[in-house]
């Protein structure tokens, strides 16, 4: 499919109009300033994430559980040692942290495992939602410098003000590449090309 867009990806949701997003879904209006001022400039209307009720999850036995919204994870051995190493990994050079190279040929699934079949599904979950992939299929440590340069996992995935699905765009998030690359001069947009060199000035 030739288009721009990279992650982000808008659909029409239904005949009856609104857009579904098949890739990069929410933003917020304060630690991702410059998407905020892309959505001003643009003339985007945000809606802001519902965040209250009951969570359901549907378990691999087919068995229904409902959690209040924020009590999934806490008080989980798992969810605080993710964290921890989070927390100490570089971010810049994840290769210079500690244990990086055993954390790298971990698998994110396999990190998860050593606690309990309950961390797995809550890793698969983590993974899928934030990465659209499973967690089997990347490392421990890439899971934790991508949770360290969100500022952490709660933050990441908070539905609140300041956190990472905080808000959805109601004109598609896909629009601001789209809008982007129509701001661009003629011909400076070459889709199915390989990219052979990166050059940044100013």
């Amino acid at each position: 499919m030739d288009r721009v867009g990279g992650k982000t990806l808008s659909v029409p949701a239904s005949s009856q109009g609104g857009l579904a997003e098949l890739g990069a879904a929410w933003l917020n209006d304060t630690n991702q300033f410059y998407m905020y001022a892309l959505v001003r400039k643009f003339g985007f209307e945000l809606e802001i994430q519902r965040h209250k009720g009951l969570n359901l999850f549907e378990d691999s036995k087919g068995k229904m559980h409902s959690i209040e919204y924020g009590k999934e994870y806490l008080n989980d051995e798992f969810y605080e040692d993710l964290a921890k190493q989070a927390e100490l990994t570089h971010l810049v050079h994840p290769e210079l942290s500690q244990h990086a190279m055993k954390h790298d040929k971990m698998s994110f699934a396999e990190y998860a495992q050593q606690f309990s079949s309950k961390a797995e599904i809550i890793a698969d979950d983590i993974a899928k939602t934030l990465l659209g992939v499973q967690a089997k299929d990347i490392s421990a440590l890439y899971m934790f410098n991508y949770t360290k340069s969100g500022t952490g996992l709660d933050n990441i995935l908070s539905d609140l003000r300041d956190g990472g699905q905080y808000m959805r765009n109601r004109h598609g998030n896909q629009n601001f590449s789209v809008r982007l690359a129509n701001d661009l001069k003629p011909d400076t947009v070459h889709l199915s090309a390989p990219v052979t060199k990166i050059e940044q000035h100013g």
